[in-house]
């Protein structure tokens, strides 16, 4: 039975060489601007117009594939966003309006900060092979396309508008699990392989539980739509921990969605009090001793 979760260096060469090959075809000037129109839609006023061709933009090999992406190098930090929130880097599918190409959508990768971001290029790589897949489980190919264009809340409205609730409700889900298994792929291949370090940077990373209680108070879902949510996400879980070697293995003796949340559970406890000092208290002491100050206030 094939897995549901395709492994990113699954991706077909075809499918690189494609992208490589458009890229030669597009001018400095066509590039600039559909980055700067794909920036726009997607971070809306969290981007400075002023900066928002504070950039250079050279090529990159992506799986062995040579010059398969844009690497879009800001010399200035473009976004306005708070601190605990700044985004170092992201990979994006920029779409081109270009009748003689191979595809409609250029991959990219933005890192904000320069040179300074290039410890997250490999991590980015990965997420570019995950976009060019054949499948992108759970989303459907209408539900990929919106997310691979929008940011989650706009996504999320969209369909809430044009579809109804069941549907807003059905895409939030699968978008979220699909970040979520995005980030646990690419943090193990490209930077954390030990336990306790690869899930805070997963859950960091991709923050699974705050983006549905985001959502919950963006589309304004009631109980039974709640206990979906957390439902369909514990089912998730699930199918990752039992599908994928990789997981299964680290995981051993310990319950995915429950690691989940707890990591989370530690990241909203820190968001009330600040950093774990672990020179002070051994963690799980830490955790305990400021969790029973909040219980108790």
């Amino acid at each position: 039975m094939k897995c549901k979760f395709e492994s990113y260096d699954k991706v077909r060469p075809a499918q690189l060489q494609k992208s490589a090959a458009d890229i030669k075809q597009l001018s400095v000037v066509e590039l600039n601007k559909a980055i700067a129109e794909h920036l726009r839609e997607y971070f809306k006023s969290d981007i400075s117009e002023e900066g928002i061709f504070n950039f250079e933009i050279e090529t990159t090999s992506v799986n062995g594939i040579e010059d398969a992406a844009m690497l879009v190098k800001y010399t200035e930090y473009p976004l306005l966003i708070p601190g605990e929130l700044q985004i170092n880097g992201m990979a994006r599918l920029v779409k081109m309006n270009k009748d003689n190409l191979k595809s409609d959508v250029i991959p990219a990768i933005f890192l904000f900060r320069g040179d300074e971001s290039f410890d997250s290029l490999d991590h980015e790589k990965i997420h570019i092979c995950q976009y060019l897949l054949d499948s992108h489980y759970p989303l459907s190919e209408e539900e990929f396309d919106l997310f691979s264009s929008k940011e989650l809340d706009d996504a999320a409205v969209h369909v809430l508008e044009s579809s109804g609730e069941e549907k807003a409700l059905q895409y939030a889900i699968h978008a979220v699990c699909f970040k979520f298994w995005m980030e646990a792929e690419a943090v193990f291949h490209s930077q954390e392989k030990q336990y306790y370090e690869w899930l805070e940077h997963v859950y960091r990373t991709s923050m699974p539980i705050a983006c549905f209680e985001g959502l919950r108070e963006l589309l304004g879902w009631e109980n039974d739509s709640w206990n979906t949510v957390r439902k369909r996400f514990s089912q998730f879980c699930s199918e990752m921990q039992t599908e994928v070697d990789w997981i299964r293995t680290m995981l051993i003796g310990r319950a995915l969605h429950d690691e989940i949340v707890v990591a989370h559970n530690e990241w909203e406890t820190e968001m009330l009090f600040g950093p774990i000092d672990e020179n002070d208290l051994d963690h799980d002491e830490e955790y305990e001793a400021r969790m029973n100050i909040f219980l108790e206030s």
